[in-house]
């Protein structure tokens, strides 16, 4: 069985969907199938099974929608590392790297 990452994309949907800037959910997903068809439609089948609707709290209908797979990887089993996303992120360099030292030193803490 060999391993996959997917980019799973999801367009949610709000009845006050008049404005002209949409908002989108992408997830990363592992993925374990034979081959990398079978990846991919195990990967559009968990994208429509995910695919909800309900209202909430002020009333509003939220739905969220499968848009579709837009990437698929192979993770090769000899890779001890692997890139699986990257952000860019402006904000004030001292500032950034104090807050992504405290995040790791928390995980210092973190029991498995």
């Amino acid at each position: 069985m060999n391993k996959y990452l997917a980019k799973i994309v999801f367009r949610i949907i709000t009845t006050e969907n008049d404005k002209p800037i949409g908002l989108f959910e992408e997830k990363l997903c592992l993925i374990h199938a034979n081959n990398y068809r079978d990846a991919l439609n195990h990967a559009i089948k968990w994208g429509q099974n995910e695919t909800s609707e309900f209202t909430n709290d002020n009333g509003q209908l939220i739905q969220w929608e499968f848009v579709s797979v837009p990437e698929l990887k192979c993770i090769p089993d000899s890779t001890n590392t692997i890139e699986l996303c990257s952000h860019l992120v402006e904000m004030p360099g001292t500032e950034y790297a104090n807050l992504q030292k405290d995040k790791q030193m928390q995980l210092s803490f973190v029991d498995e």
